[in-house]
């Protein structure tokens, strides 16, 4: 089952790097987690992700949450998974046409559902 360190939904923190940490993030160019387009995706560093996506975006972009895990390949797999599941949405690259809250919550319910699956593969 992954282990799933923290999840911060709507605020932004200062956070230091946690090595051994990888960051599933949900971004958008709205406050309202409600709206769409939104983007997710893995870092290491929440704060310098951000920073070099808005250096290429007109608009203000919005970190709506972030879910820290400690296995690179469960956060893979989740951040796979959730692109899987809204693929008739996508519009580019990680950016899919549903609301933050939707890819959380799938997010979320993917990682507590035990169905993690690279790491055991590998063995």
């Amino acid at each position: 089952m992954a282990r799933i360190r923290a999840i911060k939904p709507d605020f932004w923190t200062d956070e230091k790097v946690v090595d051994g940490c990888f960051y599933i993030y949900v971004i958008s160019e709205h406050e309202d987690r409600f709206q769409s387009p939104c983007k997710v995706g893995i870092a290491t560093n929440i704060n310098k992700r951000l920073s070099s996506l808005q250096g290429g975006n007109h608009r203000q972009l919005h970190l709506h949450s972030q879910i820290t895990i400690n296995d690179r390949f469960e956060a893979l797999e989740a951040e796979f998974h959730c692109l899987s599941k809204y693929k008739s949405k996508r519009l580019m690259s990680e950016w899919v046409d549903t609301s933050a809250e939707s890819i959380t919550n799938s997010l979320i319910n993917f990682l507590n559902a035990d169905e993690v699956r690279f790491k055991k593969d590998m063995k």
